[in-house]
């Protein structure tokens, strides 16, 4: 009867430790799992991240952000101060950064605003405020500033002064001579 039960003993120790292989198993397999589950979980998060961002930029693009700073060019460089003789034009052209300094669009047209109110100099905007044409007409000496505003941002002023024009060269030398006495 000891023998039996012994060989039952057995018996349950050897079904016993198949079991707890067929755990361990199970374990590992779970822990594989585990491992790409975590791995899948990273890759979903980056992805989620690089939609948010794409989503942003596309956000920016669609909605621009707020005008923060207005520039003032001409011939594409920005300009504070310019010196025009008289019968000269210029096209000024505007340009609009956010906070960032990222290109924007206004919502508004902008408003230009000029102190000499055309005595000296005309300045004619176009239809959308977007750019404007100066033509110096008065006296040498005579100044114009001008400041642009649009959603509650002004530029810096833009000062126009007319100058002289410069000096023609000598392009002939006439020597008179008197008789000799």
């Amino acid at each position: 009867m000891h023998v039996q039960l012994l060989l039952r003993i057995v018996e349950w120790l050897s079904h016993i430790d198949k079991k707890l292989d067929e755990h361990d198993g199970h374990l590992r397999l779970l822990a594989i799992r585990e491992e790409r589950a975590i791995a899948i979980e990273q890759q979903a998060l980056e992805l989620e991240r690089k939609a948010l961002a794409l989503l942003a930029e596309i956000h920016r693009a669609v909605v621009p952000e707020p005008v923060a700073k207005i520039i003032i060019r001409s011939d594409l460089k920005e300009v504070a101060t310019m010196d025009m003789q008289t019968g000269q034009s210029s096209t000024l052209t505007l340009s609009f950064l956010d906070a960032n300094g990222n290109p924007t669009v206004p919502k508004g047209v902008p408003q230009w605003a000029a102190s000499d109110q055309g005595t000296n100099f005309t300045v004619t905007v176009a239809a959308d405020g977007l750019s404007a044409v100066l033509a110096a007409t008065g006296a040498v000496g005579s100044q114009e500033t001008i400041v642009v505003s649009v959603d509650g941002v002004q530029s810096d002023p833009f000062v126009a002064n007319i100058v002289a024009p410069p000096p023609q060269p000598v392009a002939k030398i006439v020597i008179n001579a008197s008789t000799p006495a």
